[in-house]
């Protein structure tokens, strides 16, 4: 009876040790991090960026001050589109109002991941960094590397 009791709590227990490894956000204080990935790189010399979301869900507004990743640097960079082209410029810190979410995507705020121990990035790495903030301190982040979906060009494309 006992063997029967367990097998039927199997799929309940796998059902809760899985979740924590779907569930990609990371909390600190009032802000949780959501889904932190990178876009695999097609190219040598090509900076990987870095995307995801921060939920405040304090009274007080917060700012995303550094990013320090476990290989290389990093950078907080904005997107700029004009006359067809792109630009990258530096976004300095990031204000993540009270009771906002912030997104950093391809087509606007993100991270520049700079000088990476490995030049190529492939769907399925992953990048250990940690999130520096003013009030909520440091929160350790994974980047999961995704592939990139047909007609994303170099990342900075709207599709």
């Amino acid at each position: 009876m006992i063997g029967v009791s367990m097998f039927r709590s199997l799929p309940l227990m796998s059902l809760l040790l899985a979740t924590p490894a779907f569930a990609h956000d990371f909390r600190a204080g009032d802000l949780t991090v959501g889904h932190p990935y990178a876009f695999e790189t097609t190219r040598d010399g090509q900076a990987p960026q870095g995307y995801f979301s921060v939920t405040n869900t304090g009274a007080t507004d917060d700012r995303l001050i550094a990013i320090r990743p476990a290989q290389g640097e990093a950078s907080l960079r904005t997107a700029e589109r004009f006359r067809n082209m792109v630009s990258t410029t530096s976004a300095g810190p990031i204000t993540i109002p009270a009771g906002e979410t912030v997104k950093l995507s391809p087509t606007g705020l993100h991270v520049s991941f700079t000088a990476p121990k490995a030049r190529l990035w492939s769907a399925a790495d992953r990048m250990d960094a940690v999130l520096v903030f003013e009030n909520a301190g440091e929160v350790p982040v994974v980047f999961n590397v995704e592939a990139r979906k047909a007609g994303m060009g170099n990342g900075h494309s709207p599709n």
